[in-house]
């Protein structure tokens, strides 16, 4: 398909010939492909909403990303703990031991 913003239009005639006998492509209804991009990305991903738990053990501490980029844990009890959405389709995560996420690069909310 011609997408004039990388292609400056070089393909917008090939385009219409092939559009205009239904050839290829245009044979049916698609979307075009920087559309369904688009559209995946203004949809929410899937979040986790409540701690996970493996059979070794507890681990319940959310390794959160600020709308700064921070990347903060947050402990069961905490203040907005239960409030906190885990999201990882942005990179955030659970955490067994406050250690692992000191070690990741995590730092503990004062909150």
């Amino acid at each position: 398909m011609d997408w004039p913003l990388h292609s400056g239009g070089a393909y917008a005639s090939y385009q219409d010939k092939a559009r205009l006998a239904k050839r290829g492509i245009w044979q049916g209804e698609f979307q075009p492909a920087w559309e369904w991009r688009a559209a995946k990305q203004a949809a929410p991903g899937p979040e986790i909403t409540s701690p996970v738990r493996l059979l070794s053990g507890s681990c319940d501490i959310k390794g959160n990303i600020s709308n700064m980029g921070v990347r903060i844990y947050h402990l069961p009890g905490q203040r907005f703990y239960d409030e906190t959405v885990i999201s990882p389709a942005k990179g955030e995560r659970m955490f067994c031991l406050e250690a692992e996420a000191r070690a990741a690069g995590w730092r503990r909310s004062k909150r």
